[in-house]
């Protein structure tokens, strides 16, 4: 095991305000999938993000390749709506990178009114 990361002093990072609400996919709705997107973002000195990449989507089930990006999309468009309390270096604002895991999960499914007089 690796020891824990030593952040520079002086150095606070960017903590996001919200959690990401990502859509899921049209295309995908009856699959069931449950899935994790890893997102790279570049966040600048106002707590916005400026740049967005999902290099991993990772799932318990296989994904289909024409759901591939369908899941990245969703992922990406819900952190790039994100805010963030922006990182500081000895007290100034400061660009930051970070990396979250998005869940992308089917819709909860409403009961339906069962029949009655």
């Amino acid at each position: 095991m690796s020891p824990p990361a030593v952040l520079p002093s002086g150095y606070s990072p960017a903590r996001a305000l919200d959690q990401p609400q990502p859509v899921y996919p049209e295309t995908a709705l009856g699959t069931g999938l449950a899935v994790r997107v890893t997102v790279d973002l570049e966040i600048d000195d106002r707590g916005s993000v400026v740049k967005a990449a999902a290099p991993f989507v990772d799932a318990e089930k296989p994904i289909p390749w024409n759901l591939y990006h369908s899941f990245q999309n969703a992922a990406l468009e819900a952190a790039r709506t994100l805010r963030f309390q922006p990182s500081t270096q000895n007290g100034k604002p400061a660009r930051d990178h970070t990396r979250l895991v998005i869940e992308v999960r089917p819709p909860k499914l409403r009961p339906r009114p069962t029949g009655g007089p």
